[in-house]
């Protein structure tokens, strides 16, 4: 029989809640840091996703800007990539940003990844950080804006009239085809009196080699005016060998400008020239003509 004495150790209780505590001491910490290690991945992998897409929509809105070189829009992309993540954990370590300019698909792509060290990974054999990596591609919507430009050289522009028209024709030029712009602006223009040198497109609309001199006036002189018969009050367009009548009169009010059509084009110096060199005349205004050979 058993004393009291040494029943006691047997039923004696206390203790135990610091040795179960002892026991599942090591899995609560684990999974206390794995649950912190989860939510410090989650919230860089949401700072990394919001600074590429940053990232990427400045950059392809610098690239707008033609006269913008490659380095200098990276350069926008890491700014905006670096200022968002400024706001996330300061022991992340993130990489610089790897950006891509695709300037015939006007697109700019951009991928960063974080390193984010782990909690988890003091306690247990697991990695001591977790790479995070994001991605973000922009796409430019950039117009490209082409307009035809109608000088009228009559009579009415003689003058102080002509002179303002010169000068705010060239504005007009530099304002839309400038270092910024390049091929995204296109200017045509044609001088408008009562009948337009088409130059050598004259030729081709005729069904003539463009560089036809048939007629001895030059491959760039090839006078035409408003058309005549059943088809000159309709809307139809000019055709190969129709439509087209050359006039080579000398006269004044109805010869033909030395400056021909220009076409489309995103240099401004062909254009200055033309609109310096235009001499208001007496001669009718043809404005339906030229802005058919302008466009």
């Amino acid at each position: 029989m058993v004393s009291p004495r040494h029943r006691r150790p047997i039923h004696d209780a206390r203790g135990q809640v610091a040795i179960i505590f002892a026991l599942l001491a090591l899995p609560i910490m684990l999974i206390t840091a794995l649950a912190i290690d989860s939510a410090r991945q989650v919230n860089t992998d949401r700072h990394l996703d919001i600074a590429t897409d940053l990232a990427s929509l400045a950059a392809v809105r610098a690239m707008e800007d033609a006269s913008m070189s490659d380095a200098a829009i990276e350069a926008v992309a890491e700014t905006y990539y670096i200022a968002q993540l400024e706001s996330s954990y300061g022991d992340v370590n993130c990489d610089a940003p790897d950006v891509v300019i695709d300037r015939t698909a006007k697109t700019v792509s951009v991928e960063g990844s974080c390193a984010v060290p782990t909690v988890f990974g003091l306690y247990s054999s697991a990695p001591e950080t977790v790479a995070v990596t994001q991605g973000a591609v922009a796409e430019s919507d950039v117009t490209v804006l082409e307009i035809s430009l109608v000088l009228d050289v009559s009579a009415s522009m003689i003058g102080a009239r002509g002179d303002a028209m010169k000068d705010a024709a060239k504005n007009f030029v530099s304002s839309l085809l400038d270092v910024t712009t390049a091929d995204r602006g296109r200017n045509s223009s044609a001088p408008s009196p009562s009948s337009v040198n088409a130059g050598s497109y004259g030729n081709r609309a005729r069904g003539r080699l463009a560089n036809d001199d048939g007629n001895g006036d030059g491959t760039d002189t090839v006078c035409v005016r408003e058309r005549g018969g059943v088809e000159a009050p309709t809307d139809a367009p000019p055709m190969i060998g129709q439509f087209v009548r050359e006039n080579t009169s000398t006269r004044v009010p109805s010869r033909c400008l030395d400056q021909s059509v220009l076409p489309l084009a995103n240099d401004t110096g062909p254009m200055h020239l033309l609109i310096d060199g235009l001499t208001p005349e007496h001669s009718g205004s043809g404005g339906q003509i030229a802005l058919a050979w302008a466009c």
